[in-house]
């Protein structure tokens, strides 16, 4: 029995009996284990969250409403939602974690790269996600959206034959029909005046109406009269949507109490007693007249939706049930509507915004019914009408009418770059992102170029243009192209940012069609010195101390573009064109500073996405300007631009300059190394300028220059086969990157010089000593005692092939101990002719003996260092005694020869 049986049997006023004690002992003891259960139950599902936490920490997330909301309501499908969506695009261009609530994180993924490995999943690893869709399941049942495994591939081989051309054919006749009704609705609204009207109002009962007809046979006229069913459908789509960002009402339970859950409920019973309605009569019909008579009956007339679900079986010859029937009904009047209708509102939007591709769209249908009788559209016309088509597709990966749909990962997942999405989580693929992922579509937006597309076409019509187009301006009385645009009100002084944007974009299409043009090598864009210089100018005004608006970044590109335009720059003038670039972007304030100071979590989410364009943006222009002179010469002169910047006391400014670094080493080995495979001259050099910064205060820093080490071993590497270097250098990343004290910094530091002497070449050994010490003359304490790591274990590793380089590594130190006064990097330069003397002892004592005499104190300190090592102080003296012995034998045989020639010519003196 418990202790404490005996005080709830007094508490309960109960008499105590053993059968008393030992009932109220059995009681307390499952409630003991209940609440244990219950305690650890709590106790694995934190621990599960903390882990899944930890492994979604390598994914970036995006500005919080805050703590409790989490991103919820933020990122819903109104212009304002959409817009956010595009903005965290911009700045997370792969994937980002999103938080429903405070425990509930949602992976999004925006680049299609990232969305094979969900989308190519079996359906047991990456099933639908309930917890969204399962809003939908009271109305459409288990129909194809909401159904999973065996059942959903069944119900899809069964509905297959409903899409055959032969069947989809005669809907066009429906189509036409219900356009007409709305056609002729909208005269009679602007023959009695009426200016405006919603337009999506208009195509979702155009929508509902031939569906009605397709999928039912059934007319209800609802564009003219209202009606119960399409009122349901129209109510059940809003609730859906509105249920999905509030949280609370994500339990039933909940749900079910309020007003809406109420309407919801309500209208589902309208939808389905009119679907069971239809599908009961029609099967009655089907038995009463058996199939082969039903299908006679058929002959000639359009077969709808319920005819074919019907008459489906499956290889067992087993029919639909009809609940399956009104369930696949149902999902087909909700999907076919509403994506319908959304699609082609934001068609006619689009359009609208466009009068020019308006017009081209009704031309061309023009053109189509020119020479026909008939004034409908029938099923032969549709693939006649390219333009139009092309419009529709543009307007759909715009505005596509599912933003997104969500799986729940049931097994861990790897990502193309790595990482790995753990099992459990909801998995957001979204479309909308997708369609407008910058790192996708140049233009998300949808900006197109008539230029670009008109020099696909009419090439010589174009270049002809662009030509009397320059000779037009060069004859105008107002002298040059840039004169012109200040008299439009472009100068670089103008604060209206929208026209000195129309002018980047401008130039940006005009750069675009000369390139997308078959002779654009052989054409001279007479203006490109003066626009590059415009450029130029613009992103010399805009502020360093913020980041608030575009122009930066797209001058950048626009740079870009102009660049790949004849004729060519001099290496001179592209070496100021990326300097003033550097300039104008790299002394920013830190970005979390720039975010705090403009206040809200929209204001910090568009700065950052504006930080992130920029920096990519210098990333291409780096590649674009590596791809037009191909060469190392050119590759090094870009790289002494960056690394002016490593030597900053501003470690922001340091971090951009390796993030620029590994973008030009990455295009480096993408556009040069992988075509010319020469051998890598620099690698020493680049090695011993960059490693240091492994130590640097910033992890994002140490990040990048992981990157940059991990992209020269590829291409230092790419002959032979890294092997374990990959795994090694995986590894030391988490080391290098975590943030931790200067002392395990050190200690990972020299791990991965010890990773990279395995490719070193010796002979590279002179460039990476000069490159090192000078690293140590102008980097941070930390970071000049990481070079004198490297410069260490480099020379312990690598040391026996560098025999004939001693002298000058000799020498490198010896000259550069002047300015090095700070006693451990002093210390450094003492170790590192100490370890190369291991390797080379004689070598390195006849480098300090062509010292010329009296010795200063430097060279004694070398000196000193040699015979300080106890392992070479004997080894020193043998060597110098030998040296001692051959130059006194030397001396003795001269003097020697001497005495004889002198012998010889007083016994024979010359006459």
């Amino acid at each position: 029995m418990l202790p404490f049986t005996d005080w709830v049997l007094e508490l309960l006023s109960m008499e105590w009996t053993h059968l008393h004690a030992y009932t109220i002992s059995a009681l307390l003891l499952a409630l003991l284990a209940l609440l244990f259960r219950t305690l650890l139950q709590l106790g694995n599902s934190w621990h599960h969250y903390y882990v899944n936490c930890q492994c979604l920490r390598c994914f970036p997330e995006p500005p919080r409403r805050n703590w409790l909301l989490g991103h919820l309501g933020m990122f819903i499908s109104d212009e304002e939602g959409l817009s956010l969506v595009s903005q965290t695009v911009a700045t997370f261009s792969q994937a980002c974690v999103t938080w429903m609530g405070p425990f509930l994180p949602v992976l999004a993924l925006v680049h299609p790269d990232y969305l094979k490995p969900i989308t190519t999943a079996s359906a047991a690893i990456a099933p639908k996600d309930y917890m969204f869709y399962g809003f939908l399941k009271p109305w459409l049942g288990d129909g194809l959206l909401l159904s999973n495994g065996a059942k959903w591939v069944r119900h899809r081989r069964m509905l297959t034959p409903a899409f055959h051309f032969d069947i989809l054919k005669p809907y066009v006749k429906i189509f036409n029909q219900s356009t007409a009704i709305m056609h002729a609705k909208w005269r009679r609204l602007v023959a009695s005046g009426s200016t405006s009207l919603d337009m999506f109002e208009q195509v979702s009962l155009v929508t509902l109406d031939s569906l009605q007809k397709c999928v039912f046979s059934y007319n209800s006229n609802c564009q003219e009269t209202p009606s119960d069913y399409i009122a349901a459908i129209l109510e059940l789509s809003s609730l859906v949507v509105r249920r999905q960002h509030c949280l609370l009402l994500y339990w039933d339970f909940l749900y079910h109490l309020t007003p809406d859950g109420w309407r919801f409920r309500r209208a589902c019973d309208t939808v389905h007693r009119f679907t069971a309605d239809v599908v009961q009569r029609r099967h009655q019909a089907l038995n009463c007249l058996g199939r082969e008579a039903w299908l006679k009956s058929k002959q000639g007339k359009t077969v709808d939706f319920i005819d074919i679900l019907l008459l489906a079986k499956d290889e067992d010859g087993q029919d639909l049930s009809e609940e399956d029937i009104a369930a696949e009904a149902d999902t087909f009047m909700f999907e076919g509507h509403d994506t319908t209708a959304s699609g082609l509102s934001w068609v006619l939007y689009n359009l609208a915004c466009h009068p020019e591709y308006q017009e081209r769209c009704r031309e061309e249908i023009k053109d189509l019914m020119r020479d026909k009788e008939s004034e409908e559209i029938e099923w032969e016309d549709l693939s006649q009408m390219p333009f139009c088509t092309m419009c529709i597709k543009e307007s759909l990966r715009l505005h596509p009418p599912v933003t997104a749909v969500s799986r729940r990962c049931t097994g861990d997942i790897k990502l193309p770059d790595g990482r790995v999405l753990p099992k459990g989580n909801v998995c957001l693929i979204s479309i909308y992102g997708t369609h407008h992922n910058p790192a996708v579509w140049p233009e998300p937006q949808g900006v197109i170029s008539i230029l670009a597309l008109s020099a696909e076409s009419h090439l010589d019509l174009t270049l002809n243009a662009l030509q009397e187009f320059g000779a037009t301006v060069s004859k105008v009385t107002i002298p040059g192209f840039i004169s012109r645009l200040k008299v439009l009100g472009i100068t670089v002084a103008n604060k209206d940012m929208n026209l000195k944007l129309t002018l980047i974009q401008n130039v940006m299409e005009i750069s675009c069609a000369i390139l997308e043009t078959r002779d654009s090598q052989e054409f001279e864009f007479s203006y490109k010195l003066e626009l590059l210089g415009y450029m130029l100018d613009f992103i010399k005004m805009e502020p360093l101390d913020s980041l608030t608006s575009p122009v930066r970044y797209q001058a950048v590109l626009a740079i870009g573009h102009l660049s790949k335009l004849k004729p060519s720059l001099t290496m001179e003038e592209n070496r100021e064109l990326l300097g003033q670039c550097f300039k104008s972007l790299f002394p920013l304030p830190p970005l979390e500073k720039m975010k705090e100071e403009d206040g809200t979590a929209k204001d910090a989410l568009h700065i950052q996405s504006l930080y992130v364009r920029s920096l990519e943006a210098l990333g291409k222009l780096v590649e674009t300007l590596l791809e037009e002179e191909p060469t190392a010469d050119w590759f090094q002169e870009m790289f002494e631009l960056l690394r002016t910047w490593f030597s900053s006391g501003k470690e922001w400014e340091r971090e951009r300059a390796l993030q620029a670094s590994t973008q030009l080493l990455t295009a480096y080995r993408e556009t040069v190394h992988s075509t010319t495979q020469e051998t890598f001259h620099q690698f020493g050099s680049l090695i011993g300028a960059i490693a240091p910064y492994s130590c640097d205060s910033l992890a994002t820093s140490r990040q990048w220059v992981f990157d940059c080490i991990s992209c020269l071993l590829c291409i230092q590497g790419q002959p032979m086969n890294l092997g374990s270097a990959e795994e090694e250098l995986r590894c030391l990343h988490e080391e290098l990157t975590a943030a931790p004290d200067p002392e395990a910094l050190f200690q990972a530091s020299s791990k991965m010089a010890r990773v990279v002497s395995e490719y070193f070449p010796p002979e590279q050994a002179t460039a990476f000593i000069e490159a090192t010490v000078e690293s140590m003359l102008s980097a941070s304490p930390t970071c000049a005692t990481a070079a004198g790591l490297w410069m260490k274990v480099i020379l312990k590793e690598c040391g026996d092939a560098m025999l004939d380089k001693v002298p000058a590594i000799v020498d490198i130190i010896y000259s550069h101990m002047a300015t090095i006064q700070e006693g451990s990097l002093r210390q450094f330069l003492l170790e590192a002719v100490s370890i190369l003397a291991h390797h080379h002892l004689e070598a390195v004592i006849s480098s300090l003996l062509s010292n010329h005499l009296p010795m200063d104190s430097d060279t004694s300190e070398l000196w000193r260092s040699l015979g300080g090592d106890p392992l070479l102080a004997t080894q020193v003296l043998q060597v110098l005694i030998e040296k001692i012995k051959t130059s006194t034998s030397q001396e003795e045989s001269i003097t020697s020869e001497t005495e004889t020639d002198r012998h010889l010519a007083a016994a024979e003196p010359l006459s």
